[in-house]
């Protein structure tokens, strides 16, 4: 069968399974020996036992709330922590509503404004367990900031159950209902992240009835994930709560991270369903009084003309907040990072091979408008009206030097895609840390294992090029609906094995490759980043993770001088780089 169809299907049939085991266990209750309870603050939760594949015995809880519903006034307000349940037990046995959005496979409404909900997996709750209280692992989903959950049906940690981590991933308010900023009404923004700090406060105090040690948090996460976990190690308000991040695809230093012109966005939505007037707080009535279902509709609406050229639209994203209490992100990360933060948080940061295929399965559709306009390989903080379409001509030469953009340069045109926003601020980052963060253990890594857990590749029908695409990485971490069941030999196994042993290493220690057990069992050591203070240059090696794993220097390294000049020379967004 086709690719495309194969992953088509197995989406189908995983959509149909999670119905029929909602049905089932509707119809069927868990039995007393199926089940375990656990009291917290707010009550008690009751989840399932369950075993993994490999005969490891661990339980899932599902659908926690963790704030009270953000609904009416509330909406765009930060959450605030949830007091009591409203019965004596919550059973806890599946997930519970998504925050509202688009599904982004599907292309539907989905989710509820009341989506705010976590869930937490365990390999013991006995207290008496020999390792004592283990690390914990915070996943952020990604999805743009406009789609996503927590749910087992992409996110499944089973594979972690077996490395004796507590694993918690959860819904985060989304689009305008989580990053709507209006601060002329009193509206500062961020309530998705603000959302994100809240689980890690609940965290702080509830992990500990689970087995999970508050004092080991591993906040995770991948795409848009990753870009929030960025922004919280860069947070003073958040940092506090965890010690250690990874983040795969994505570090919030470049402007595709930020939302353009946040108030009028808002102002635009409300003009969308029906304002007319011209007062902040008036259009934030009407916006609190509207369906959620209808803001979500409008968001598109509220694209600036630069945005609707780009191939993947967020019209709502993250701001830099004005000084309140409360506010997370105070600073362009490209700043914060060249403060010496404390304490040193340990940090892993990586990207694909193949990042600028979810991007190029639109782009494929106009290529004549790139070799006309070749500005618009330029990411947005390089489109400078004096010079946009002088550094176009450039980035053009330099991929695919005299030949027009055609169907049979599609590589090519991957890599700028994929240069130009993940692969440039992956280094960028990286170069920074190493220069003024000389204190801090920093991981790098580049995933080029192309395998058929591929699924987000197929499901774009772009199976047909070279590179892992961006997201695909996360198939092989979790167990997922999507995943083609293949034998325990494969190699797509074996690079997930050797991939859930350095994520759940990096929790247990701070150190992806710690003990020479691990290099007993196929991983080789893991060398951190070389820290540059005080010296010219920047030397970058990263962990090739394939089927193999080997350190390597940079695998793009004339790439990552080109547009390190480019930025050097004409800023990176409004700023200039340090020498």
């Amino acid at each position: 069968m086709q690719p495309f169809l194969a992953a088509v299907l197995r989406l189908l049939v995983g959509l149909l399974k999670t119905w029929l085991y909602r049905v089932w266990l509707g119809l069927r209750p868990p039995t007393s020996n199926d089940c375990c309870t656990v009291t917290l603050g707010p009550g008690k939760v009751r989840g399932l036992t369950k075993v993994t594949t490999g005969g490891t015995r661990y339980h899932a809880f599902k659908g926690i709330p963790y704030a009270v519903a953000p609904l009416g006034d509330r909406r765009f307000q930060p959450a605030v922590p949830l007091e009591s349940f409203q019965t004596p037990v919550l059973e806890c046995f599946v997930e519970r509503s998504k925050c509202l959005q688009y599904d982004q496979l599907l292309n539907v409404l989905v989710g509820s404004e009341d989506g705010l909900f976590l869930n937490v997996y365990t390999p013991a709750l006995t207290g008496n367990d020999s390792c004592g209280l283990f690390p914990v692992m915070v996943y952020i989903h990604g999805g743009g900031f406009l789609s996503g959950s927590g749910d087992a049906f992409l996110y499944d940690p089973v594979h972690f159950m077996e490395q004796r981590v507590v694993i918690v991933t959860f819904n985060y308010r989304l689009g305008p209902l989580g990053f709507l900023s209006l601060p002329e009404a009193g509206i500062e923004g961020n309530a998705g992240l603000k959302d994100q700090l809240l689980v890690l406060q609940w965290i702080r105090n509830n992990i500990g009835q689970f087995e999970g040690d508050p004092d080991n948090v591993t906040l995770f996460g991948e795409s848009a994930g990753a870009k929030a976990a960025y922004l919280h190690y860069l947070s003073p308000v958040s940092r506090k709560y965890f010690n250690r991040v990874i983040c795969q695809s994505g570090v919030a230093c470049s402007d595709m991270a930020f939302q353009v012109e946040p108030s009028e966005k808002a102002r635009k939505l409300a003009k969308c369903v029906g304002y007319e007037g011209s007062s902040d707080q008036e259009a934030l009535d009407m916006l609190l009084k509207t369906p959620a279902k209808e803001l979500f509709k409008h968001q598109l609406a509220t694209l600036t003309d630069g945005e609707r050229h780009e191939e993947l639209q967020f019209p709502f994203r993250p701001v830099i907040e004005r000084p309140h209490p409360g506010a997370i992100v105070l600073q362009h990360p490209l700043d914060a990072l060249q403060t010496e933060l404390d304490p040193p948080i340990p940090l892993i940061t990586g990207c694909n091979s193949g990042e600028g295929m979810i991007a190029l399965a639109k782009a494929q559709h106009h290529l004549a408008e790139y070799n006309a306009h070749p500005e618009r390989l330029l990411p947005p903080m390089l489109r400078l009206p004096a010079n946009a379409n002088e550094l176009g001509k450039k980035v053009k030469q330099f991929y695919f030097q005299t030949r027009p953009i055609t169907s049979d340069m599609l590589p090519e045109l991957m890599d700028v895609l994929s240069d130009n926003e993940y692969v440039m601020a992956t280094v960028t980052a990286a170069e920074l840390v190493a220069k003024f963060q000389p204190k801090v253990k920093h991981y790098c890594y580049y995933f080029t294992h192309d395998g058929r857990w591929g699924n987000l590749k197929r499901l774009l029908n772009m199976y047909h090029l070279p590179g892992v695409c961006h997201g695909d990485d996360v198939f092989y971490m979790f167990s997922s609906a999507l995943n083609a069941t293949l034998p325990g030999d494969a190699d797509e196994v074996c690079v997930r094995q050797a991939f859930v042993r350095m994520w759940s290493n990096f929790a247990h220690r701070g150190d992806p490759t710690p003990d020479e057990g691990d290099l007993a069992e196929g991983l080789v050591r893991w060398e951190p980043v070389e820290p540059c203070a005080g010296k010219s240059y920047f030397k970058l090696r990263c962990l090739q993770i394939d089927r193999s794993l080997k350190m390597v220097a940079i695998p793009f390294l004339k790439r990552s001088t080109f547009w390190r000049e480019l930025f050097r020379t004409y800023g990176y967004g409004s700023r200039k780089l340090p020498e």
